[in-house]
């Protein structure tokens, strides 16, 4: 499977993975000049940015491996983005990340982190 074809089946499957959870999904692939949000979702009124990190089993790493300090930075100027621009109010905001683990063609792993940053 080629990188962006993992990626967007990553990115599918934390998709229905919030769904089964009662998520609503706002938007997907919110784009600026600075970064992209993978996932924007709502629950009970809080607005949740979520990232996604797709990865092919026996990669010798973790998906949580791959959102260092830069990326937790950008994800963190990115939400305050969007919120800025965006006129409807939420009662709290956070950021997940969603760790997929493919095994061939097929999911071997999904998990959920929720609130990676903590103030």
């Amino acid at each position: 499977m080629k990188k962006s074809e993992l990626a967007r089946a990553g990115e599918d499957c934390a998709v229905k993975h919030l769904i089964d959870k009662g998520y609503s999904i706002i938007e997907r692939n919110f784009r600026t000049g600075f970064g992209e949000i993978d996932i924007i979702a709502e629950k009970a009124g809080d607005i949740v940015f979520a990232e996604v990190k797709s990865r092919t089993e026996g990669t010798g790493f973790t998906p949580a491996e791959a959102v260092n300090f830069k990326k937790r930075r950008q994800l963190v100027r990115l939400s305050d983005y969007y919120i800025a621009r965006r006129g409807r109010k939420y009662n709290n905001f956070r950021i997940d990340l969603i760790g997929v683990v493919f095994k061939t063609d097929r999911i071997s792993d999904i998990e959920h982190w929720e609130n990676i940053i903590e103030e």
